[in-house]
């Protein structure tokens, strides 16, 4: 398998993990119980800056020459590279609601915000589900070797700022949350196993 594709699956493991965080956020919310914003907040500022920036720019140099190599994927690599620009303005409006609701400069219906947060999150979602199910397999099957040499060649690499080898400041609570859900998996899971 491609490094490329390896860090790509890597990368969408940890959205996941901040999808299934603000997920759980949501759900709360939902039941008309006080989610933690400041945690939602941290994830979106993670979601819009991280993978926007970084994350989706490679995608998009494997997306586009797998275009060029195979005419019949043009139609699903469009749609992904459109999905790429929504779902950036889609994050931000999100987390602009939210940045309003914790520094109490907006008042927003429960609904509203709710629907956006839950439309992020299931739009992400799925846009994962169809890189990693149709697109990944179809590129590792068509892109040759030097293929994959050029586009690692170009990709800009940063170190993640929130799952790379040093946490940024701004992420260091989100950090922490998601450390202690690992831990608590890791006891539920040994529970079981001992059930």
């Amino acid at each position: 398998m491609s490094e490329v594709i390896k860090r790509l699956n890597a990368e969408h493991r940890n959205i996941a993990k901040l999808l299934d965080l603000l997920e759980a956020e949501l759900a709360i919310f939902h039941t008309g119980e006080q989610p933690d914003f400041e945690l939602m907040l941290d994830v979106m500022d993670y979601l819009t800056h991280y993978p926007d920036t970084f994350h989706h720019p490679k995608e998009d140099l494997v997306f586009g020459r797998l275009r060029q190599l195979d005419g019949s994927s043009h139609h699903i690599v469009e749609k992904l590279l459109k999905e790429h620009e929504s779902l950036a303005r889609e994050g931000i409006e999100f987390r602009n609601a939210l940045r309003g609701m914790v520094n109490d400069e907006a008042l927003m219906l429960r609904d509203t915000l709710e629907h956006l947060g839950t439309h992020y999150a299931e739009a992400l979602r799925s846009h994962l589900y169809t890189e990693e199910v149709q697109v990944f397999p179809l590129a590792l099957e068509v892109l040759k070797p030097s293929d994959w040499k050029e586009i690692d060649e170009r990709i800009n690499q940063r170190d993640d700022p929130l799952f790379g080898a040093a946490v940024a400041v701004e992420f260091q609570d989100l950090f922490k949350e998601i450390l202690r859900l690992e831990a608590e998996d890791r006891r539920q899971d040994a529970t079981a196993d001992t059930a």
